[in-house]
């Protein structure tokens, strides 16, 4: 048997692979994690290579350029952001679904090869809720890998992922698709009753999460794909077809309705729905934010991964947390990649809009008649990822949905769905050898995301090691696996703090004076060199502006703690680090006043220790004072050299 023949198979293995690992690392939430999984969405393209002469259904047009067009501006403004190291993850996230999309809109593009990699996805689901039912019932932070930390959620499930949010809208999208298997599909009836299964498991799942987003959304996607089949079934001739589809409809709602009256009715969720409407009003502080980050540059954005730090610059005092996105992907993509990445995101929605119903359209005038037959799997497919698609979108207006790169990825195949429909309309489309230009995209880009993951790797992961040796209490290992970390990605802003803070630590543990300084030396090394790939990084500047102080050199640390304050003007931390700076240089007034603000935006320990010392040592200035003139002079008719 040749390549060729065997290569469609290991097209939907590797897609499979790729997303199911991605499920299996944490979403792939740090890029370390992610990383495998893109080297197999990159092999996957790089074997359509043996692809190239083959008849296919060429998708449309249309969509195809407007997918090339929004990834290729996504990469491009990701390499040519400020800060390197907070653009890979958009990079490559970004990279792995333009190829996975080039990969399955043409040689994924049959029903039989769709279901199967869904099937696999729906497997793996029923793990999800199994580990979800799990941290539900025992409240436990169990992660597939250990190391991975968890955040005590209570009753709220998170499954393998680490944010209950991303699990909601992951489990969402599944099981709206597995509806619309269950009620449009041309299946035998156990794989109808499997998918319908399928469905409920996910609907379960995501009412463990205790996410109101999930719940939001959910919702959503339903909607949508009642109003879809009332539409659909509108078309059909087939006596009682229309009140049979109504009746559905209603069946479906009431089970809905079951599982969210049981959910309103749980004594665990009851506090959790009480703030569905975030009465502390943060998430419009977040939007704020970006309104304020969007108006420095309109046209282009200021470049991927910037919000980390824009946020600190523009965020409200009442907000001390750290938020890495704004928990609106809509706003927080206008505020790093401007309008003319928005444009380019509406017109490749509404390409795929108009692609899914000239699909529906193409699949109702080849394949059904209205008269005969009124299930198709293709049908089933379009519907499903059309209201998948959507239920992603409104959760993303709450949340950093497609930040996650094991939802853009499905999102990219579901996206694929609709710029082609299936390669067995053929018809008006018949099965032609595509351009070589075409065909080309794939193995290329494939092949770069294939060779940049591989290439990047190594480096991730000996600063992920470090990150893990320094939370574990291991100073001399982190501090060795940073520095290897640094030298083969010195661009790895994180493995510099790491370096520095090992050092730090290892300092604290010497008694030797000498070696104390040479340490402390090493870690202001470390933490300028981190500065220099990240200038803004208010951790790198406080603990910079620390290490100089401990040196002794007070003057040199001042002008790196204005810049903290001037990066993260609200932030308590970088108040209570100022004050305790200017205690040290004898500035007493100042650092109690920094300290009283410190306390104000929320910090409690560091600027409450502060007071006390600062307390103490007034004292004593002014106790001092005070006996200043019983002190007396020396008599001046001794030599100066006795006086």
């Amino acid at each position: 048997m040749s390549f060729a023949r065997l290569s469609p198979a290991l097209l939907l293995a590797l897609a499979a692979a790729a997303l199911l690992l991605l499920q299996m690392g944490i979403g792939g939430a740090r890029l370390v994690y992610a990383l495998p999984a893109f080297m197999l969405a990159g092999l996957a393209g790089l074997v359509t290579v043996a692809l190239r002469g083959v008849e296919q259904v060429a998708p449309r047009r249309s969509c195809l350029v407007a997918a090339l067009a929004l990834g290729g501006y996504v990469i491009a403004r990701g390499l040519a952001s400020p800060v390197e190291m907070l653009a890979r993850q958009d990079v490559f996230t970004a990279a792995a679904a333009l190829v996975l999309y080039l990969v399955s809109v043409v040689h994924l593009g049959g029903a039989q090869a769709r279901f199967t990699l869904l099937l696999a996805l729906m497997f793996f689901a029923v793990v999800q809720v199994g580990v979800s039912v799990w941290q539900f019932k025992d409240q436990a932070n169990f992660m597939l890998l250990p190391w991975i930390f968890r955040p005590d959620y209570g009753f709220k499930a998170s499954g393998l992922f680490v944010s209950p949010n991303h699990l909601a809208t992951l489990l969402g999208m599944l099981g709206v698709v597995c509806l619309s298997i269950a009620c449009w599909g041309r299946v035998e009836i156990t794989a109808r009753a499997f998918a319908f299964y399928g469905f409920i498991v996910c609907l379960t799942g995501t009412a463990l999460t205790g996410s109101r987003g999930g719940y939001y959304s959910v919702a959503a996607g339903l909607l949508v794909f009642l109003v879809g089949s009332i539409l659909l079934a509108r078309g059909f001739r087939r006596p009682h077809f229309f009140s049979l589809v109504i009746a559905t409809a209603l069946v479906l709602t009431v089970i809905v309705a079951v599982v969210l009256r049981m959910v309103v009715n749980s004594d665990i969720y009851e506090k959790r729905l009480r703030h569905v409407r975030d009465p502390g009003g943060k998430a419009l502080m977040l939007v704020h934010t970006v309104v304020a980050q969007h108006q420095l540059s309109p046209a282009f954005g200021t470049g991927a991964g910037t919000y980390l730090y824009y946020s600190r610059q523009f965020r409200h005092p009442s907000i001390q947390s750290e938020p890495q996105h704004a928990h609106n992907d809509p706003l927080e993509f206008l505020a790093e990649y401007g309008w003319t990445g928005v444009a380019l995101a509406g017109i490749f929605l509404l390409t795929h809009l108009a692609g899914a119903i000239a699909g529906i359209r193409r699949v109702l005038a080849e394949k059904l008649n209205p008269t005969v037959s009124v299930a198709s799997n293709e049908l089933a497919l379009l519907l499903g990822a059309g209201s998948a698609l959507v239920l992603a979108l409104v959760h993303s207006l709450a949340d950093f949905t497609f930040h996650l790169p094991a939802i853009a990825l499905l999102a990219a195949f579901l996206f694929s769905i609709l710029a082609n429909p299936t390669s067995e309309l053929a018809s008006r489309h018949p099965r032609r050898v595509l351009p070589w230009w075409f065909t080309g995209i794939a193995p290329v880009a494939g092949l770069i995301l294939l060779a940049a993951a591989a290439w990047r790797w190594p480096g991730e992961i000996l600063a992920e090691q470090a990150r893990l040796a320094l939370r574990d209490h291991d100073p001399a290992r982190a501090a060795d696996l940073a520095r290897r970390a640094v030298a083969r990605d010195p661009a790895q802003a994180d493995a510099h703090y790491t370096a520095g803070e090992a050092l730090h630590y290892l300092a604290l543990q010497t008694a030797d004076p000498a070696r104390v300084r040479e340490l402390r030396e090493q870690a202001v090394a470390a933490f300028t060199a981190g500065l220099a790939h990240f200038p803004q990084d208010v951790r790198l500047l406080l603990k910079l502006g620390r290490t100089l102080d401990d040196l002794g050199q007070l003057d040199a640390a001042g002008p790196i703690f204005e810049r903290a304050l001037a990066a993260a003007p609200a932030s308590a931390i970088a108040h209570a680090c100022f004050g305790l700076h200017l205690h040290r240089c004898g500035a007493l007034g100042r650092a109690g006043d920094f300290y009283r603000s410190a306390q104000a935006l929320g910090e409690t320990q560091l600027s409450a220790a502060g007071l006390i010392d600062l307390e103490r040592d007034l004292e004593a200035a002014r106790t001092r004072d005070a006996f200043s003139d019983l002190v007396p002079e020396p008599p001046t008719n001794l030599p100066a050299a006795e006086r």
